[in-house]
């Protein structure tokens, strides 16, 4: 939660940002694929989100537009990672034993990490500066 918003994920293939004191829709995204199982994390003014297609979704975190989609080489239904963010870079595991570096801005792939990383779709990140 920043500035008393509050974004949700959800199994409708749905973000939400709502107000976290009175509960008030801000905005809603329904441009997922997928199931939103991950926590959305938020950075660079973008909130990122992987749905279970394996699609990552950057989104205007003031109003919830699309600025960016990547698809991984996720199969449906399988990626449950959340996005981490750290050095002007997003990260993201998938369900294809790789871990992904995206640009923030651009959902440009910056690298692709291993080739057979153990379940990297449903690990959880630590990011400290």
């Amino acid at each position: 939660m920043i500035n008393n918003i509050l974004y949700i994920g959800s199994g409708t293939e749905n973000v939400y940002a709502l107000n976290a004191t009175s509960g008030t829709l801000i905005w809603k995204y329904t441009g997922g694929k997928d199931s939103v199982w991950g926590s959305p994390t938020l950075a660079y003014g973008n909130l990122y989100i992987q749905d279970l297609a394996g699609y990552i979704h950057a989104l205007n975190s003031n109003n919830g537009n699309l600025v960016w989609l990547y698809k991984t080489g996720a199969l449906p239904s399988s990626s449950y990672s959340s996005p981490a963010a750290a050095n002007g870079v997003i990260y993201i595991g998938s369900q294809d034993k790789k871990i992904y570096a995206l640009d923030p801005y651009t959902g440009n792939v910056l690298c692709v990490f291993g080739n057979n990383v153990d379940k990297p779709d449903i690990l959880s990140y630590v990011t400290a500066n």
